[in-house]
């Protein structure tokens, strides 16, 4: 008896950890980004914060089905890959069939540790299988870098569910804009699965002194040592 009670005990110790070991370990939701919380990566490449999420609907107001969303059950993290450190949106925006959801996400994204930004993209996974249903995702970039990129699945496939953007020069502050529309089409549930935003890093270069500057900085070094020769002498 009391060998199958501490089997049992057991059994769940060992169902709580594989639990927690395969949940996002450093998720933070979205309401308390929204109460003034922050994200950095593991490295210090980036920070994200001044999150705010509106619900002034483009649409009718009163048929967006979003204006009740517990923010607390979107979950939001941090991931290194490689050259990218990407904000990952997960769980909670879904409306029903025959609903239509709409939403903004705003946030700000800063360098620290000597990296700067070149280039952001844009992932989206969503589960809308039933017919007319269809989510898409508008980005605006401002900032030091200017940019507009889209990502789009639809009930029959269509659409692109990415976008890219490479900058002109490295960058170190960015203002982000995310428009989130969900169609509930008719027959079942429309989600957000996942939405990735992603941003290349790079080491930022100490500039290099012009030929010309490095020319003259030679002859001041020459000139000076040659006075304190004919002083010493």
């Amino acid at each position: 008896m009391l060998k199958a009670a501490h089997s049992a005990r057991l059994c769940l110790l060992v169902a709580i950890t594989l639990s927690l070991a395969n949940g996002p370990a450093n998720a933070i939701s979205l309401g308390a980004l929204t109460e003034g919380a922050s994200l950095t990566s593991d490295d210090g490449a980036v920070r994200f914060s001044g999150f705010s999420v509106s619900f002034l609907a483009g649409i009718v107001e009163e048929r967006n089905s979003l204006n009740d969303l517990d923010l607390s059950l979107v979950d939001v993290q941090v991931i290194n890959q490689d050259d990218r450190r990407i904000l990952a949106f997960e769980g909670g925006i879904e409306v029903s069939f025959g609903a239509l959801g709409q939403m903004w996400i705003d946030y700000t994204v800063e360098t620290g540790n000597g990296f700067s930004i070149t280039g952001a993209d844009l992932s989206l996974k969503a589960e809308a299988p039933t017919m007319f249903s269809g989510v898409t995702v508008i980005e605006t970039i401002l900032g030091d870098a200017v940019a507009s990129l889209v990502a789009r699945e639809q009930f029959d496939g269509s659409g692109s569910a990415s976008g890219a953007e490479a900058f002109a020069q490295p960058v170190h502050s960015l203002e982000i804009g995310n428009d989130l529309f969900l169609d509930g089409g008719f027959g079942g549930t429309t989600r957000v699965a996942s939405l990735q935003q992603g941003f290349r890093v790079a080491r930022s270069v100490s500039p290099v002194p012009e030929p010309g500057a490095a020319l003259l900085f030679g002859a001041g070094a020459l000139i000076a040592a040659a006075r304190l020769r004919s002083k010493s002498a």
